[in-house]
């Protein structure tokens, strides 16, 4: 332990620097709430609820809303709405008449969910009515930039690449299109039923995808499928999921029929990655890795980054194969697929004795190359309180997010995470957020549902949970604390291909926030970075974390030593001997705070924390040791 009186000195020297209030991580932007005005509606319209809010870059959001008041009916009250605090705006309502699309122009219904570009542009599907409909719905893909609204694809018309005598559209098939996505440069890409004289239920189904604002035809199903003989044909009567990237490159599953096609190879995974539509990979095709005789049997959804590199779910069939061992996930490109872990493999981060049992769909490939999903366990001691877990794996490796039964981070002591009850969200900062059910220590239905996210160094923070109190009011001289009741919107593909995506890349999260009172509002959070030196979490490099170097000078933190991390240390944990190396975090970011992860500010150093080093350096407390941070 460091003598009293260096002690007495460093405080002496530092507490004139020390400067802040203590800082939680978080902060919340409100977009809207409901009970206030919408925008370009008469007075006396305003918001009752809100729904699928997505979230861009640029931190801009769009979302559904039903509105209530003057004049508002049962056909006029839903709209889509998007932008800022500052600046949000009407993008479509329910019962308008779009101009300069044709006489198929009125807005019938707005029922399926909004996505968004880093460019600001808002595309949707939507029923049209009007003169030229004769009393008919037509569904049409719509999209507005700027406040002029365009029409991409509309049930009837002619769509592009299919030949003669085809529109979109299918009678008795429900809506003509459906998962609609948008890429960073605003290209949209959505599946569609077919209709013609020539279509049938071997050719009534197609992908198609803008390529610079041009929509062309992805793939069809009976057309040739590329890179498998004359005679093998596309099948995507099951409807498979396109995904593009910012490049406007795709990649897809399709079933395949025709001569030669067996039940061992009846399905592929394509992309046009090089501008050629081409099979990555297809059932039959040998597994890579050392297992001799094994083969793809099945695949999941591919998810495409901007690099050109694909990760998908496999089923796996061969001599040593059985129910514990037949799935794998894989990444790679054309060239090289890499088998990055499969079901029977025991399960990183967790006991030698719990193993990977299942892999769901992949959320997330983001274009660091890294993946999210969440992995089923199975092994002695799992059971239902932890037989899930959420997994971060890169191009060779799987690494544990986190697991049901583990202690909830900043939730309390005794909290741990009971269910997840979303996908896990990566964005292109190599962040993760997702949303948990929590259990323990005077946890109940009022309290028992919270949003993490990890910060900068990978670690676990709780953004906003049930039972929080927030001021929903921007104006700082203004405060209108209001208590959360349910936290919706956590879902979302992040990287490149955007369905509903609700975490960006400077780890902001959008939220539909209801409240006790029965209101609700759209909310952003904002997580800060957490400078090196804030060892306690305050938001500041200052005296508690001095004292939290001092107070515990010369104790041993490995693993295994019985001493482990002192209390109230929460940030960049010590490994090893407390000594100058954590010293060195304090002081050269003496007066440091956190900051929003899309600013990165650096921590200032200032003069009497430069020459305090100086002089505990003369003092010899400690010899530096090389440590990676």
């Amino acid at each position: 332990m460091m003598g009293s009186g260096l002690k007495m000195f460093a405080e002496a020297a530092l507490v004139a620097v020390m400067v802040g209030p203590a800082y939680s991580g978080v902060s919340f932007e409100t977009i809207a709430l409901t009970g206030l005005p919408v925008p370009g509606a008469d007075p006396g319209v305003s918001f009752s609820s809100f729904n699928d809010v997505a979230l861009n870059n640029l931190g801009q959001v769009a979302f559904r809303a039903e509105l209530t008041g003057t004049g508002v009916q049962s056909d006029n009250d839903l709209g889509i709405y998007s932008g800022n605090r500052d600046s949000l705006v009407s993008v479509v309502r329910q019962g308008e008449t779009i101009a300069g699309i044709g006489s198929v122009s009125e807005v019938l219904n707005l029922q399926y969910p909004p996505v968004l570009s880093d460019s600001g542009k808002v595309s949707f599907a939507a029923p049209l009515g009007g003169p030229g409909s004769f009393g008919g719905t037509f569904s049409a893909v719509l999209s507005s930039q700027n406040g002029t609204i365009s029409l991409i694809a509309l049930q009837g018309e002619p769509p592009p690449g299919v030949g003669p005598d085809v529109e979109f559209g299918f009678a008795g098939r429900g809506f003509a299109f459906f998962d609609l996505s948008i890429n960073a440069a605003g290209d949209i890409a959505f599946q569609a039923y077919l209709k013609g004289d020539a279509v049938d239920e071997s050719n009534s189904y197609g992908l198609f995808a803008e390529n610079g604002g041009v929509l062309e035809l992805a793939a069809r199903a009976g057309d040739s499928a590329p890179g498998t003989g004359p005679d093998v044909l596309l099948d995507l009567r099951r409807p498979a999921r396109l995904h593009v990237n910012d490049l406007s490159e795709f990649a897809f599953r399709s079933g395949l029929e025709g001569a030669g096609v067996s039940a061992t190879d009846d399905n592929a995974v394509f992309s046009n990655v090089d501008g050629t539509t081409h099979v990555v990979t297809r059932a039959g095709d040998t597994v890579p890795g050392d297992a001799i005789g094994e083969t793809f049997t099945a695949f999941s959804d591919p998810t495409l980054n901007n690099a050109g590199h694909v990760a998908f779910v496999a089923g796996i069939t061969g001599p040593e194969v059985d129910e514990t061992n037949e799935h794998g996930l894989i990444f790679g490109n054309t060239e090289n697929l890499n088998l990055i872990a499969r079901s029977g493999d025991v399960a990183p981060g967790i006991s030698p004795d719990t193993y990977l049992d299942r892999f769901d769909q992949i959320s997330t490939l983001n274009n660091l190359g890294q993946v999210a999903l969440e992995v089923k366990l199975s092994g002695n001691n799992v059971d239902v309180s932890n037989d899930r877990a959420f997994y971060l794996a890169d191009a060779e490796t799987l690494s544990l997010i986190v697991r049901e039964g583990d202690a909830a981070p900043d939730a309390g002591p005794g909290i741990t995470f009971d269910r997840f009850s979303s996908v896990p969200v990566l964005n292109d900062a190599g962040r993760v957020s997702f949303a948990a059910e929590l259990t323990g220590l005077g946890v109940d239905a009022t309290k028992n549902l919270g949003v993490f996210a990890s910060n900068h160094q990978g670690l676990l923070r709780l953004v906003v949970r049930t039972g929080d109190v927030i001021d929903v009011n921007p104006d700082p001289l203004v405060v209108d604390e209001r208590t959360v009741s349910s936290i919706r919107s956590i879902s979302g593909f992040g990287g490149s291909n955007t369905q509903l995506q609700t975490f960006n890349d400077h780890s902001q999260l959008s939220f539909t926030i209801g409240f006790t009172d029965g209101s609700a509002g759209v909310l952003i959070s904002t997580l800060t970075t957490d400078i090196l030196g804030d060892y306690n979490n305050s938001g500041q490099v200052e005296q508690g974390d001095l004292d939290l170097v001092l107070q515990n000078w010369g104790l041993d933190t490995t693993p295994g030593s019985g001493a482990g991390v002192p209390a109230g240390w929460v940030n960049d944990p010590p490994e090893g001997v407390i000594d100058q190396a954590e010293l060195d975090g304090v002081l050269l970011n003496w007066g440091g705070t956190s900051a929003p992860e899309f600013s990165q500010n650096p921590g200032v150093v200032p003069e009497p924390a430069a020459a305090l080093g100086v002089v505990l350096a003369g003092w010899g407390v400690a010899s530096r040791r090389s440590r990676a941070r």
